[in-house]
């Protein structure tokens, strides 16, 4: 009961910390795209949004909703891995400490969406013998992230000597490519130690390699299960195209996701069968994980104070998610329903906050004092000064 306790706990703070957030963030630029893209994800969010009206909360709902299902879910997922029910525990909190997972629980992008469909289709496949194919059927048609769950099960077909799963996998891999596509055009150009960074950077150094290393040593040692062959095919693939382009790693990283579970049976695992002083470098090791995942949400959570030490706002990360809600605000309390930012990204973001284009009213560089003026500011810190100015026309 008290674990059960704890789990309410974690999940209810996660969410209050979630909502907290997303009252300081814009909607961005690549939102808007995504919102205007004809894919099955932005028909969802396009109709929710239709249904209950157009606001920040609203438009990431479904992320966040997303995300708690997925955090549920791997905790009972983890119980057929993990021996103590404390270890699952441990593994949702740095579940929801992940940036990449905290990010999808508030960023408009399929990878929160694929995130839990993926847990969803593994806690089916583990109690439903057959089932999972409707899930299989189901999922061809939402998103090109899924062709790796098909590939991820073909080699596991094989490995497993099912050959019904092995015919579904492979006929439906070949399925999602073709409506799908992925774009292998171009000059070869090696990024994989961009893709290799980024890795690190959204999954915490720490924790990244120690999945690296996990799913390398089941490898050589054979345990290998579904879960292993879903992240080990997605994490191997995206290495070996980046040698020769820039891949989406949106369709890649929810996969390791996956590797979680297995992540910490082997931590857990190794930690309790040593004696008490052969544990040190372990305690090292996740307390150096935990720290560092602390200071990562803490940067993520509290990004806008990176103003006051940054001489130009747009080096802020987060940056491309801020302004556009105060901007619009702060225009439609002058009583300016209408205006032209001579930016066509920030124009398009205004609008989604009822504030549209048109060309007697523009935003301009502070040309002259009598102008009246318009500033956004973050923490006391200006990160955006324009003049407003009338025509004619």
């Amino acid at each position: 009961m008290r674990t059960y306790f704890l789990l309410s706990l974690i999940v209810i703070l996660d969410f209050i910390l979630l909502v907290f957030k997303i009252n300081d963030l814009s909607i961005s630029y690549r939102e808007i795209l995504l919102l205007e893209s004809a894919t099955p994800f932005s028909y969802l969010i396009n109709f929710i949004l239709d249904v209950f009206g157009k606001n920040d909360l609203i438009l990431r709902c479904p992320m966040l909703l997303f995300h708690l299902f997925s955090t549920l879910l791997l905790f009972i997922i983890s119980k057929s891995y993990l021996k103590h029910i404390t270890d699952s525990l441990w593994l949702v909190f740095i579940f929801i400490m992940i940036p990449a997972v905290a990010s999808s629980a508030i960023l408009v992008d399929p990878a929160g969406m694929v995130i839990f469909l993926l847990l969803l289709y593994v806690y089916v496949y583990q109690k439903f013998k057959y089932v999972h194919y409707m899930f299989l059927l189901l999922y061809v048609w939402i998103d090109i992230s899924f062709s790796l769950l098909y590939l991820g099960l073909f080699f596991y077909s094989i490995y497993n000597k099912e050959r019904i799963q092995l015919v579904v996998s492979m006929l439906l891999f070949a399925l999602s490519m073709f409506m799908f596509s992925f774009d292998t055009t171009g000059t070869p150009t090696g990024h994989f130690l961009d893709i290799f960074g980024i890795y690190l950077f959204i999954f915490s150094p720490v924790i990244f390699l120690y999945i690296f290393y996990v799913l390398y040593h089941r490898l050589i040692i054979k345990e290998l299960d579904l879960l292993w062959f879903l992240s080990a095919s997605a994490l191997s693939l995206s290495l070996l195209l980046s040698f020769r382009q820039n891949i989406p790693l949106e369709i890649f990283a929810p996969y390791l996701v996956l590797a979680f579970p297995l992540t910490a049976q082997t931590f857990f695992t190794t930690y309790r069968i040593r004696l008490r002083r052969f544990r040190r470098r372990y305690r090292f090791l996740f307390t150096l994980s935990l720290s560092l995942l602390i200071f990562n949400f803490i940067i993520v959570f509290f990004n806008q104070y990176l103003y006051l030490v940054l001489d130009n706002p747009r080096n802020n990360f987060a940056y491309k998610s801020h302004l556009a809600k105060e901007l619009s605000y702060t225009l439609l309390s002058k009583n300016i329903q209408c205006v032209n930012l001579n930016d066509s990204g920030l124009q398009k973001r205004v609008e989604f906050y009822g504030v549209t284009k048109c060309n007697n009213i523009e935003l301009v560089n502070n040309r002259g004092k009598n102008l009246e003026k318009v500033t956004i500011g973050y923490k006391g810190k200006i990160i955006y000064s324009r003049s407003v100015e009338y025509s004619n026309i």
